[in-house]
């Protein structure tokens, strides 16, 4: 009798944990479609015609005359230029505590 009960109570639960199981896919299905929609409207309103309306319209902002732009290089992309000869400085220049040692660990 008692395996009896058991076996019904397995198919009861296996019943159960089915519609469970079916609830959270069609749970997840909708996350994933809301995140595209999210995904789409994040994209729509960074795309840079909007944000050109906008500084225009609501912030009233214009594109920059040629004489406001400044032009910053970085040196990290630029050449490498030759770098200039060093020479000794005067003995004068050498008092003072001596220069850290840099180690492969940067310290």
């Amino acid at each position: 009798m008692a395996v009896l009960f058991a076996a019904i109570w397995a198919n009861l639960e296996t019943v159960r944990l089915g519609y469970q199981l079916e609830n959270v896919e069609k749970q997840r299905e909708a996350l994933v479609e809301r995140n595209r929609q999210l995904r789409t409207a994040r994209a729509e309103a960074s795309a840079l015609a909007r944000v050109e309306e906008i500084a225009h319209r609501a912030l009233g902002l214009a594109a920059p005359r040629p004489d406001q732009l400044i032009l910053v290089e970085d040196a990290a992309l630029a050449p490498p230029a030759a770098a200039p000869a060093r020479t000794a400085p005067p003995a004068d220049e050498l008092i003072g505590p001596p220069a850290p040692v840099s180690t492969e660990e940067g310290f």
